[in-house]
């Protein structure tokens, strides 16, 4: 899987465009954004060109998630282990 790099020019304009909107903000269009790729996988899961809308959606979701973690200064190492151990319990 390809990795999703983050420079520092594209993190900048993230932090920027929370600190315009304010994290409250930034937290309800995430909800929006997840809501919205929710609905998308429903709408596309049996067409053929439902990769496209998925990824534009993805994005969405993505670009909000990110502006998050960084506002919160998450550790994005422990969020990998965690997703690891969780995806092993699942095994």
């Amino acid at each position: 899987m390809k990795q999703i790099e983050i420079n520092n020019e594209f993190e900048q304009k993230l932090k920027r465009i929370t600190e315009h909107f304010g994290i409250d903000t930034q937290l309800i269009k995430l909800n929006e954004e997840m809501g919205e790729l929710l609905n998308e996988g429903y709408r596309n899961v049996y067409k053929s060109d439902a990769k496209e809308a998925l990824e534009n959606e993805t994005a969405d979701v993505l670009n909000v998630l990110v502006q998050v973690m960084l506002y919160f200064d998450l550790d994005w190492h422990r969020i990998g282990d965690v997703m690891s151990s969780k995806v092993e319990r699942w095994m």
